[in-house]
């Protein structure tokens, strides 16, 4: 029993398998750099943000109403993104010069 072996054409399937190799590493790297770009964004609602600072759901609903509150309206529920929540709390705020303060 012989066989015939085809060099060529396993040297050009080599080849190609080599230089699908490249593309997948080339790929790979593409996505390492997009991941390291990536900033991850976490949205809290009144409920959230009460269990996070420990005060009541109505006083998170007022704060979220406040017009210089980093909130948003998502359909019928507000939403702040953490970050700009805590850049808003790390500004200096005094309760005396608001007007809009009062919770009834």
């Amino acid at each position: 029993m012989s066989s015939i072996i085809d060099f060529n054409s396993i040297n050009y399937e080599v080849k190609m398998i080599d230089e699908l190799i490249i593309s997948v590493e080339k790929l790979n790297e593409k996505l390492r750099e997009t991941d390291e770009n990536v900033i991850n964004i976490t949205f809290v609602s009144p409920s959230e943000f009460s269990k996070l600072y420990g005060c009541s759901l109505k006083i998170a609903q007022h704060i979220y109403s406040l017009p210089d509150f980093p909130s948003s309206d998502f359909g019928k529920e507000k939403k702040a993104e953490i970050h700009n929540v805590l850049e808003y709390f790390n500004k200096h705020i005094e309760k005396s010069k608001l007007k809009y303060w009062n919770v009834a």
